[in-house]
């Protein structure tokens, strides 16, 4: 989904400049420019385009970068065929699991945790 909504929304961005820098022609050869229908249509697309961009690329680009680093520190760990090393791969799969709910409920727990401190540190200093 990540995927089809960055490429979707760099799309309509990429019409859009398109029209307005003048590369858009109609059937006669005439220039289709900003002050075009054409253009105004694409005003909606910005505003649909950049938003998909805005929230799908830091996820995607972090997530891109979790499997590289994960795959580059796991790697002496497989063989080339999957007899010996199939454990690693449920092993895998239970770690990446772990990591999910982690950042789901232990992030929040450290947080809360913190603010918590930085409350009675504060009453104590009052």
């Amino acid at each position: 989904l990540s995927i089809f909504l960055i490429n979707s929304g760099q799309s309509w961005v990429a019409a859009r400049k398109y029209i307005l820098f003048g590369m858009l022609r109609d059937m006669s050869g005439k220039v289709i420019g900003p002050d075009s229908q054409e253009y105004e249509n694409l005003g909606v697309g910005e505003m649909i385009g950049g938003p998909f961009e805005d929230t799908t690329g830091p996820a995607l680009n972090n997530f891109i970068k979790f499997v590289a680093v994960f795959a580059l520190v796991t790697e002496g760990l497989y063989d080339e065929t999957p007899e010996n090393t199939w454990q690693f791969g449920f092993a895998c799969v239970f770690g990446s699991l772990l990591l999910i709910g982690f950042s789901k409920f232990g992030l929040t727990l450290v947080l809360n945790c913190v603010t918590s401190f930085l409350r009675q540190r504060q009453l104590q200093q009052g």
